[in-house]
């Protein structure tokens, strides 16, 4: 009975020890950048412009990381347009197709994106990002100078 015991014993502690063991890093969070692509809009300062009837589409998110030689992923993308859920992605490069359409009405919305961040030697992530945009009933009303482009990054720390 007791060289039974024993040997259950044994058999259970090393489970029981790595369950219990922790990383010294668990709180390292990935230092990075994630960019959003669009098509058939135009990002000034940080809001993104859309004429009515265009169709917006994320053409790309993608992830840099701030630690040179080092690599990074995002994984499991949800879209939300203010707060509603519209779609998800795993595959890169994460794109998503329609977010405005002829019938959407001019006005002020929010993209939302969620994804998790993975970063080497470093913890998992969860990010939530928010991006504004506008749909604007003609070209003139898109603001004219600030930074303009199609791309939006955004530095996670």
């Amino acid at each position: 009975m007791k060289k039974t015991f024993y040997a259950l014993l044994m058999a259970i502690l090393p489970v029981v020890a790595v369950s219990l063991a922790s990383c010294s890093s668990d709180d390292d969070l990935p230092d990075v950048k994630i960019s959003l692509n669009v098509e058939n809009g135009t990002i000034v300062d940080d809001v993104i412009y859309v004429v009515q009837g265009d169709t917006l589409n994320v053409s790309s998110l993608s992830i840099t990381n701030n630690e040179s030689g080092k690599g990074a992923a995002l994984t499991n993308v949800k879209y939300y347009i203010d707060g509603f859920y519209v779609g998800e992605t795993i595959m890169m490069p994460f794109a998503l197709e329609g977010i405005t359409d002829a019938n959407t009405p001019a006005g002020s919305y929010d993209l939302g994106v969620s994804c998790t961040v993975l970063a080497v030697d470093k913890s998992i992530a969860y990010a939530a990002l928010n991006y504004p945009f506008k749909v604007v009933e003609s070209a003139d009303q898109i603001p004219a100078g600030g930074a303009t482009g199609t791309t939006r990054t955004v530095s996670l720390k």
